[in-house]
């Protein structure tokens, strides 16, 4: 199997086992897998890309909606999927060694797969020792995987500018994973600090653009020390990039129940990017006459998941939406999903 695309998450391998988990299976492990997931791993969905047309599966995801397809040669007996494993740093390590246990248990119990686990060192520590966060080789290394589950990255003594850019946007971007998709639901047994919001009133998917806009990496620094020392910081929105992400994020709302997205921007301050934004969200709905959608100022939008969480479903932004008032505070998707799962009952 030659593969073109491979970073994924917990959720990408989670996705996988729906193919093979019977109906029995899935009512006594999906709740189990899911609950972990959803509170120990970051969650993070993108799909999987093979060259091989002879064998296609397409998987669904059961509580989130999310759909994607797989290809694969193996017509007999167990499909092989081989997982790149890079623990990082903090609560990394602790997480993902009882991921892999948990999913081992898992494939080892259906006995309809294989999943094969191959551990790299790639964390703060190592960038201390190396200088860098990635060898010369990574992404070759990493292309030879059916999918990459990640951990966290991030050390005090760190600045956290150069953990970021040197080891997940340097796996991401060249890879072209630009979807950065969040869960958040308030599970069956758990409580929202929101007083009346029930499990069923909050039950969102938050996708993040992840390889342009902010996180382009354009701008630079001059006359340093000076009162006029300058720093700039230029965020690229490109049609292309802009539509394929609307266009992920309209047909996951497809693929749930209630067909709703909300489109977040603040394009009332922004007026040549996140415009960019709402006419290409317009152009794309058309392409969507089944999905209802609406569009907030991310100002707004914070307000809303508070006061009326069961009117959001599906959620699409850039990663930065900068506020426009003469402060200049920030907001971003990221810390969007921090609230909606602290909204949730916890952030993991």
């Amino acid at each position: 199997m030659e593969v073109e695309m491979l970073y994924t998450g917990i959720w990408g391998i989670v996705d996988m086992l729906n193919e093979a988990i019977g109906s029995y299976h899935k009512q006594h492990f999906k709740e189990s897998i899911y609950l972990f997931a959803y509170y120990t791993l970051s969650p993070a969905l993108t799909p999987a890309k093979s060259r091989d047309r002879r064998y296609k599966i397409t998987l669904v995801h059961p509580d989130i909606g999310y759909q994607h397809q797989l290809r694969n040669t193996n017509m007999t007996g167990q499909k092989k999927y081989r997982i790149a494993s890079i623990p990082g740093d903090g609560i990394g390590p602790e997480v993902i060694s009882a991921g892999i246990e948990v999913l081992k248990k898992l494939a080892s119990s259906l006995g309809k797969f294989e999943l094969d686990f191959e551990t790299f060192d790639w964390s703060s520590e190592y960038y201390k020792k190396h200088g860098r966060y990635l060898p010369d080789d990574a992404l070759t290394t990493l292309k030879k995987f059916n999918a990459i589950l990640f951990g966290a990255v991030g050390a005090p003594d760190v600045p956290d500018h150069i953990s970021l850019w040197g080891l997940r946007l340097a796996i991401c971007q060249p890879l072209q994973q630009y979807a950065n998709v969040r869960p958040t639901k308030v599970f069956r047994g758990t409580k929202s600090p929101l007083r009346a919001c029930s499990p069923g009133d909050l039950d969102w998917v938050i996708i993040c653009e992840n390889s342009e806009g902010e996180y382009a990496g354009q701008g630079g620094r001059s006359h340093a020390g000076q009162a006029w020392e300058t720093a700039t910081e230029v965020s690229i929105f490109t049609r292309h990039g802009v539509e394929r992400i609307m266009r992920f994020a309209f047909e996951t709302a497809r693929s749930r129940d209630r067909k709703l997205l909300t489109v977040v921007t603040k394009s009332n301050a922004q007026r040549n990017g996140m415009v960019l934004w709402d006419e290409v969200a317009a152009k794309v709905a058309a392409d969507f006459p089944d999905v209802e959608w609406d569009k907030m100022l991310v100002d707004a939008m914070t307000a809303r998941m508070v006061l009326k969480p069961r009117s959001l479903d599906t959620i699409v932004a850039t990663n930065l939406v900068r506020h426009g008032s003469p402060e200049g505070p920030l907001c971003m998707p990221i810390f969007l999903s921090d609230l909606a799962a602290a909204l949730a009952g916890s952030i993991g």
